[in-house]
């Protein structure tokens, strides 16, 4: 099971990523819940003593988000990098853990078009996105992550990874 640290660093990555900028989430009793604009709702079945599985916090999360417009927090594949090295594929998530990694998003001809993967800085300086095998983010070969706890969204269209 996740932690509560899990889903806080998992919605801060969504957060970063579509660019919200006022989402408060509560991880406790009476419930779990997030809060964005006003609208609020909660993110799991009612309370009970026991803490609520991550799958189904996650889930109601996504559900809540989707409604708002904001984007889907459903990472079915969570990929962390302790040094450089390809981000798989299958990737929804990639976390970079440590510093000077230069994570090589799946060359273009291994993804479909609309492929979306969020990379996330865990909180480590000098970290850069290229492209296996060569290829463009951006119109260029390297992007660099943003600054300390930042995450950047990327999407394969036509030839070439971009950013938003």
């Amino acid at each position: 099971m996740a932690t509560k640290d899990d889903i806080i660093t998992l919605i801060q990555a969504v957060a970063d990523a579509t660019g919200v900028d006022a989402m408060r989430v509560s991880l406790g009793a009476p419930g779990n819940h997030v809060e964005i604009g006003g609208s609020s709702r909660e993110t799991g079945a009612g309370w009970s003593p026991e803490p609520k599985p991550f799958p189904i916090v996650i889930e109601g999360l996504a559900q809540f988000l989707d409604g708002q417009g904001v984007g889907s927090a459903r990472f079915n594949h969570i990929q962390q990098l302790s040094s450089s090295g390809v981000i798989a594929a299958s990737t929804d998530l990639a976390e970079l853990t440590a510093a000077g990694i230069t994570a090589s998003l799946p060359a273009t001809g291994a993804v479909a078009n609309g492929t979306q993967i969020v990379v996330k800085n865990q909180g480590f300086g000098g970290n850069f996105l290229n492209v296996d095998g060569g290829g463009n983010i951006d119109a260029g070969p390297v992007l660099g992550v943003p600054g300390i706890f930042d995450a950047v969204r990327v999407y394969k269209s036509g030839g070439q990874w971009w950013t938003w």
